[in-house]
């Protein structure tokens, strides 16, 4: 009788067992198909799958090799865009072996490009600001490293000609960097501003294909800040069109865990006329690597959008033309991040923020790895999606800008553009 079941279970042993093999084996392709998936995904572009390609080309940089590296940055220029791109040799990455300036049109394009030779500045430092269909640029050139130094400004017409440069002598102990922007009728402000004390005097310069016309416009305002000097409050001004606003800010409170950032924004009329004024308070602790770890916008409808973080939470405070709040939000992060004043921007119907991403290491400060986040909210400020872009190796992927709904990254001397997908 035992040896009866003994051979029955043997015979079942064998109607089990190969079922089982065949399952197991079938189990082990499934994982290795799946690893080799996997696989073929890392070797794919870092490019999150929200945003979808447009358009890419290559630069036509005669001088670039595999050994040496390109810096590109885009601008916008009306429908197109402009893009510099310069080369280093990485032994001395301060010295340019070819520098040039491409138009693209809005498919990518080229409209034209212009190798510039002989000028007392690198593009690639410099800054760029459309002035109809003309050009305006400056640069800035310390003098034997130090404080002092002298701004080139530049005119360029709509074929990248230069058609004038001005140098002008600068002290950057007294005098905040440029914000600029272009008016109406085709010319530009730029401004520049000093505190001291109570009393902030802020130098508009009006530029043109004509020149600089240094009378334009300079206006002295004071405002009442108590408790004022340069040592506790940090300020920008910011340039809307011919008029302009200041944003002072300061950290309240000195325990480690606890306190407020102060913020106080106040408007002013292009004759230097106080317009609105208001004081905003936000929650500040330790973790929050300063108090310039805000970051700030203006809306397609003139109100003026805060960011600020602190640890792993963001908050967003929208404050009217005449300084109301109307709406503010806390927003959880997915990283530890340093922003910066440009850092936040309109995108699409929303919000894109850029940051670079910090490393916690336990009883360490926290520091920078290299790494950058692109993070988008919806109008009223809920994370939709977020992607974090590797340090890039000499191989990688680089995060390089982003105009109006377009994201632009750069691999080498090729340029691609993405926007977001949109679901029908």
């Amino acid at each position: 009788m035992l040896k009866t079941i003994m051979k029955m279970d043997k015979g079942r042993e064998k109607q089990i067992i190969w079922p089982v093999i065949a399952v197991l084996l079938c189990t082990f392709c499934f994982f290795n198909e799946a690893k080799g998936d996997e696989k073929e995904q890392d070797n794919k572009s870092p490019i999150p799958s929200q945003l979808e390609l447009i358009w890419s080309t290559n630069l036509s940089l005669e001088r670039w090799t595999d050994q040496r590296d390109v810096t590109i940055r885009v601008y916008p220029w009306g429908k197109a865009c402009i893009a510099d791109a310069v080369v280093t040799d990485r032994k001395a990455p301060d010295v340019p072996v070819e520098q040039k300036v491409y138009a693209l049109g809005a498919d990518g394009n080229e409209l034209f490009r212009k190798f510039y030779i002989d000028l007392p500045f690198v593009f690639a430092y410099g800054h760029f600001k459309a002035a109809g269909q003309n050009m305006y640029r400056w640069f800035d050139r310390y003098e034997n490293p130090g404080p002092l130094g002298l701004r080139y400004h530049v005119w360029l017409d709509g074929s990248g000609n230069i058609l004038w440069v001005e140098a002008q002598r600068f002290d950057e102990r007294r005098h905040h960097p440029n914000t600029v922007t272009a008016n109406e009728d085709g010319t530009i402000s730029a401004f520049t501003a000093r505190c001291d004390g109570a009393s902030c005097q802020v130098d508009r310069l009006r530029v043109s294909e004509k020149g600089i016309d240094r009378e334009g416009w300079k206006s002295v305002t004071v405002w009442d800040l108590p408790g004022y000097d340069r040592n506790t409050y940090q300020y920008e001004v910011v340039g809307v069109g011919d008029s302009y606003m200041m944003i002072f800010q300061r950290r309240l409170g000195h325990k480690a865990t606890e306190g407020e950032h102060e913020y106080r924004l106040v408007r002013f009329d292009r004759n230097g006329r106080t317009i609105s004024a208001s004081r905003h308070l936000f929650p500040a602790r330790h973790d929050t690597m300063a108090t310039h770890n805000i970051a700030f916008t203006l809306s397609p409808d003139g109100s003026f959008l805060y960011f600020t973080i602190s640890g792993r939470t963001g908050a967003f405070l929208s404050i009217d033309q005449k300084g109301k709040e109307t709406w503010k939000t806390n927003v959880g992060l997915p990283l530890d991040l340093t922003i910066g004043p440009s850092s936040l921007r309109p995108f699409e119907d929303g919000w894109l923020l850029e940051g670079r991403v910090r490393s916690f290491v336990p009883g360490q400060p926290l520091i920078h790895n290299g790494d950058v986040a692109l993070l988008r909210f919806s109008p009223n400020g809920k994370l939709l999606w977020h992607f974090r872009l590797k340090r890039p190796n000499e191989e990688g992927m680089k995060y390089i800008g982003t105009i109006e709904k377009h994201i632009f990254f750069s691999k080498g001397r090729s340029l691609f553009c993405y926007q977001e997908k949109h679901t029908k």
